[in-house]
């Protein structure tokens, strides 16, 4: 059989829609399929009468002439009759697939359209048309056709029961282990029934006596084990030929191994209905499911849980190891939790094993279905139970993986009577959790509706600030320890929101490195940074470093580097004059390739400090190998230093271990003079906090500095 995607295969596209047919024709085309196009019926027709294409895919709804009679017309049309014509309908329109059948159509696809699905469907319906075009041409000899077809046929004399079949049939279904057919071929209806699989046989014994009793002919499917054991998908045709009276007198027709094409049939729904990377039921999938589960409840009055599970940092394992890493994590996530509601008793006691409870929506998120529960406490204990299971460390690779997860729990009837707006609910209650510092779960309540709209209007509002020009940075001092001379500033991101007013970053920082809006801002700060320093070098005609920190998601970026060296060079600064900061556990994850990363800032004249040091997790190892200049004492340590002897030898230690490794140590969050003496004592190089001053806009900045210096300079005049 020649391959379906051959130079010489042409498949006939008629479609109105523009869009729709360019993306087919590439798609086809990129397959290995030559094409042609038509936009209307009338168009199409023509077209197949001068082209003669293989397999024509005919839209239904088409202006004009529609595609029912476009393929009706084609069929009527010499040479017309056996070529496959492919329907494309939509998604739910099940009318529109009976007339497509109705009118000589060879199969039906569904709009919108997965390419993939469709290419297997295309291929598929030519395999079939090559295979009808080889019964055809070997008419002359029926045993080798129905070799062909894996088809034989039968006769039974209805009064008798005596039933005959042919070789082919004899051998497909009827033949011992070494395909040779068995001596005792079957000679009674009965003895067919028989092999019929146990679960099929009351609905074949049905059909058969509904159909003798009309007198008319019929079609099913169902599956026979063969003499070899396996279980065969068959397809049954069966016609009458009716006596003098009317009465039936005898049944006739064929058997057809369809094992193939039901094989083929399961495994695009395998495509359709579940996750390629974790084999759980997709969102569409679930969504069916979640309809017949509420029917049923409303049905039976009883109540049901929806869980919505969405892993904690997951997109850390991405940005740090890899895809390939996310992948494997989200495999062992899915089977540990099949797993735990495997155990969960509270799941089973109502439900058959198919019931598949765990599905994934998609990226990290994942849903489960608690069909019926007593009470909103059956669903507490598996969230609690499936919390527990994701604490234990995955294995990917060579590397212990330690996630958590935030599971959000909507029930029906009290938090909502339809499909959306309990899993709408259940998410709104996971995204709570997630506020709350994660790792939890947390029912529906009516008041997180007002709070889900805030946050849905502050992530629209977000977006727009970015354009309405809305962000403002202020800048914090930094001060040498020992002259007391101003070393640098922090610049520190503010939102001014024309209506609020202003907000505070630990609202907005986390909403937009959710929605990704973390990577441009960040951008934006670097060059805004890289601007000051420029302009108060020229006003003040004297250079200050300007530290600007990075998130995960703008370091991960494959153009950063460009990104900062563009920033400078256009603010006409010198790379020194800019520092970045990252935080320690940033820095932990992926260690070898933050390392290059770090080494090219380095290499541009970029300072790199770590952010919040001593609140990760790094090891001296580690940290020694590290390309970096600088490191920050976090403000929860300088807090208490001058009341807690731990927190005083915690700090004394890391400006040790810094020095030590010829790293400057800057103090963050020094609000006193006790703080002040002692990190001077300590050798802490640099100070920022309240003590000095707070974050500052531009002007108020420069103001500050002129003021500070000239009260530094009296103090000196004063001591000497």
């Amino acid at each position: 059989m020649s391959d379906t995607t051959s130079p010489g295969t042409l498949v006939l596209i008629v479609e109105d829609d523009v869009v729709s047919r360019i993306a087919v024709q590439d798609y086809l085309e990129e397959a290995g399929f030559r094409t042609a196009c038509a936009e209307d019926g009338d168009g199409g027709l023509a077209a197949f009468q001068a082209l003669r294409p293989d397999l024509v895919l005919l839209d239904v709804s088409m202006p004009g002439r529609n595609g029912f009679d476009v393929c009706r017309d084609i069929r009527a049309h010499p040479g017309g009759q056996h070529v496959p014509i492919v329907m494309m309908t939509g998604h739910d329109d099940l009318e529109s697939v009976d007339r497509a059948y109705d009118s000589g159509a060879t199969d039906f696809v569904a709009k919108p359209m997965n390419f993939g699905l469709l290419i297997h469907r295309l291929r598929y319906v030519l395999r079939a048309k090559q295979m009808a075009d080889q019964l055809r041409r070997s008419e002359a000899s029926l045993a080798q056709a129905q070799r062909i077809a894996r088809l034989g046929s039968w006769d039974l004399e209805i009064e008798s029961g005596r039933f005959q079949c042919t070789d082919e049939l004899q051998r497909l279904f009827f033949a011992d282990d070494g395909g040779a057919a068995a001596p005792d071929r079957p000679s009674a209806l009965d003895e067919v029934l028989a092999q019929v699989c146990e679960e099929d046989r009351p609905g074949v014994i049905a059909r058969y006596h509904e159909a003798l009793a009309a007198g008319e002919d019929y079609d099913i499917d169902f599956r026979l084990r063969a003499g070899d054991g396996a279980t065969v998908h068959v397809h049954q045709e069966t016609e009458f030929q009716h006596g003098d009276d009317g009465r039936p007198l005898l049944a006739f027709g064929t058997f057809q191994d369809v094992t193939e094409a039901r094989l083929s049939e399961a495994r695009i729904r395998e495509l359709a209905f579940f996750d390629p990377v974790t084999g759980l039921p997709n969102r569409v999938f679930f969504m069916e499911r979640l309809s017949e589960v509420l029917a049923m409840a409303r049905r039976n009055q009883r109540c049901m849980a929806l869980m919505f599970v969405d892993l904690d940092q997951f997109k850390r394992v991405n940005d740090s190891w890899g895809h390939h890493a996310g992948d494997e994590l989200l495999r062992q996530v899915s089977q540990r939790l099949s797993e735990s509601l495997r155990r969960c008793d509270l799941l089973m006691h109502n439900s058959g094993a198919d019931e598949r409870p765990l599905a994934r929506l998609g990226g990290d998120e994942f849903v489960v279905l608690l069909s019926e529960i007593r009470r909103a406490d059956d669903a507490a204990i598996v969230a609690r139970r499936l919390l527990q299971e994701l604490k234990r460390p995955f294995d990917i690779g060579a590397t212990e993986v330690y996630v958590s997860g935030s599971i959000g729990i909507s029930t029906y009837p009290d938090d909502g009577l339809d499909e959306e707006t309990l899993l709408r609910h259940a998410d709104i209650a996971m995204y709570r959790v997630k506020e709350e510092g994660r790792n939890g779960f947390r029912f529906f309540e009516a008041d997180m509706n007002s709070r889900a709209i805030a946050r849905l209007n502050m992530e629209t509002s977000l977006w727009r600030a970015l354009e309405r020009d809305e962000f403002r940075l202020h800048y914090q001092p930094k001060i040498d320890a020992t002259t007391g001379a101003v070393t640098g500033a922090e610049a520190l991101v503010r939102w001014y929101h024309p209506d609020i007013g202003l907000i505070s970053p630990g609202e907005f920082i986390p909403v937009a490195e959710e929605t990704g809006l973390v990577a441009p801002l960040g951008t934006w700060v670097i060059q805004q940074a890289c601007r000051q320093a420029a302009a108060w070098q020229q006003a003040c005609r004297r250079s200050i470093k300007i530290s600007v920190n990075l998130s995960a998601a703008q370091f991960a970026q494959d153009g950063l580097i460009d990104t900062i060296e563009a920033a400078v060079r256009t603010a006409g600064i010198t790379p020194g004059q800019l520092q970045v900061e990252l935080t320690e556990s940033m820095l932990m994850e992926d260690v070898e390739r933050h390392i290059r990363a770090l080494d090219a800032l380095r290499a541009l004249g970029i300072e790199v400090a770590i952010d919040d040091f001593g609140t990760g997790y790094s090891s001296l190892a580690y940290l020694r190998r590290l390309p970096i200049d600088c490191v920050k004492i976090d403000r929860d340590f300088v807090r208490e230093i001058t009341r807690d002897r731990r927190d005083a030898a915690i700090v004394r230690g890391a400006i040790a271990l810094a020095h030590s490794l010829d790293l400057t140590v800057v103090a963050e969050g020094v609000e006193d003079a006790g703080q002040l003496d002692m990190l001077c004592r300590f050798g802490c190089d640099e100070i920022q906090g309240y003590h000095f001053s707070p974050a500052l806009q531009p002007d108020e900045f420069i103001a500050w500095w002129e003021d500070y210096e000239a009260r530094l300079a009296l103090d000196r005049r004063a001591s000497a």
